[in-house]
């Protein structure tokens, strides 16, 4: 027997291709609050699977994969980096006091590595994207001082916040 699904809206029926599937993810609740667990008899249709937090190996094999051109001098600094800011959030509670707590996770690695690579002109700078991926999770000015400050110990160089508010920088020898 052939499944298949019936869209009202559209009045039409539409049936499932045999090597159709469906996968769905879903954040535990604890994570991101405000969300609504979902209804039991849907749960049930899936197979729930636990996948433990990415250790920074882990995320730089990722990397690896999905980047082979990326020099592995580059991911070491941006995975430390991004495991550091999970650390201050979610252990020491430096970060992110104001607010429901944020998760930095592989999807923030893969887009400053995505960034980085449209900008294949010239050198792969890691502190031209560091404000396009993570500023925007960062609540307070405390936030982002933390965060910047922790960049700069992480990969070596120094912001100039003189030239204007997205700060310009220099790289420290």
């Amino acid at each position: 027997m052939l499944s298949s699904v019936y869209i009202p809206e559209l009045d039409r029926t539409f049936i499932k291709h045999p090597a159709f599937g469906i996968f769905a993810a879903q954040n535990p609740l604890s994570q991101r609050g405000g969300r609504k667990d979902l209804l039991k008899y849907f749960v049930n249709r899936f197979t729930k699977v636990y996948v433990d937090q990415l250790l920074p190996s882990d995320l730089r094999l990722v990397c690896q994969y999905l980047h082979p051109e990326v020099d592995t001098k580059l991911l070491e600094p941006i995975t430390a980096f991004n495991t550091s800011l999970q650390h201050m959030v979610l252990i020491e509670r430096s970060l992110r006091k104001e607010g429901e707590p944020y998760e930095f996770k592989l999807r923030d690695v893969l887009r400053w590595i995505g960034l980085l690579k449209r900008r294949s002109e010239r050198r792969l700078l890691p502190v031209d994207h560091v404000r396009t991926v993570y500023s925007h999770c960062l609540r307070t000015s405390s936030d982002h001082h933390l965060a910047l400050a922790l960049f700069e110990r992480t990969f070596g160089c120094s912001f100039d916040y003189s030239r204007n508010s997205y700060g310009r920088y220099s790289i420290v020898q």
